[in-house]
């Protein structure tokens, strides 16, 4: 389902992509594709990300000089049986990740591929979530554009914080690297959704078990945590406003977090 507009992208029989605008009633666009496609998802307000077994397409749904998905990179090898949970681009459309999980030796291994589009160049990353963001920090004149993501390996839990495409005059970016921190009975528990709020710069990482962490973008401090869902979170997006999240849990509860402006100030200060 599109963000704004009523307008829907259904899959039939594998291969085919249909378009239908619910409101006037009819179908916009359709396109067979050559493989199965595995995953597809609005990337922003016009296109349409679609992920095939071998391969990422976009696809301007409203330009009618587009009729069909064009092919922006091969999935690499890191991703070869993984179930695909999502798929992300950042606002100038520089920068593309797909994530995948599988299942490996008794644990849920999270898998990435981060695409630089200028650079035509892949990078595998082992990771659960990401997300793109941009903040402007005291001592730069410009935005920095980051990659966040987290993983959760034998070993341990990580945030990471990193630049992209850095530009001069701005200082670098010091890359950031934190521990995320999982109960003891939370063993099976992984990142399973991150989104990034524009008005606050905060980090909103929610688990499968339904825990939600929230950590300051610039610094990696990790604010506030606290378990918002029995059930598990299957699917999160941010809020009309950036300023927090709303997700879906398997009972099908509509969960909404956001900070609370009053309440924010002394409760940092008190911890």
């Amino acid at each position: 389902m599109h963000w704004s507009r009523n307008v829907i992208a259904l899959k039939a029989q594998s291969r085919t992509i249909q378009i239908f605008d619910l409101q006037a009633k009819q179908k916009l666009k359709s396109a067979l594709m050559s493989e199965d496609v595995v995953y597809w998802k609005w990337f922003s307000e016009t296109s349409l990300g679609l992920v095939t077994d071998t391969s990422v397409w976009h696809w301007d749904v409203f330009d009618p000089n587009q009729p069909n998905p064009v092919k922006q990179f091969d999935r690499l090898p890191n991703l070869s049986g993984c179930q695909i949970i999502n798929y992300r681009v950042n606002d100038e459309d520089k920068w593309s990740v797909v994530v995948g999980i599988s299942q490996q030796q008794g644990r849920v291994v999270g898998s990435m591929q981060l695409y630089s589009r200028e650079r035509g160049i892949s990078q595998s990353i082992e990771g659960h979530a990401a997300a793109f963001a941009s903040i402007r920090v005291e001592g730069s004149p410009l935005e920095h554009k980051l990659f966040t993501f987290a993983v959760r390996t034998q070993t341990g839990a990580k945030l990471q914080i990193a630049e992209i495409d850095h530009q001069e005059p701005n200082p670098r970016f010091q890359k950031k690297a934190v521990d995320v921190f999982f109960p003891p009975e939370a063993t099976n528990d992984f990142p399973v959704a991150m989104q990034v709020s524009k008005k606050y710069d905060i980090v909103y990482l929610v688990t499968k078990y339904g825990f939600i962490h929230l950590y300051d973008l610039e610094t990696g401090t990790c604010i506030f945590m606290n378990r918002i869902s029995s059930e598990t979170i299957f699917t999160t997006a941010p809020d009309s406003d950036s300023t927090g999240l709303i997700g879906v849990n398997r009972k099908g509860q509509v969960l909404s977090v956001s900070l609370d402006e009053s309440t924010i100030i002394p409760y940092l200060m008190e911890n």
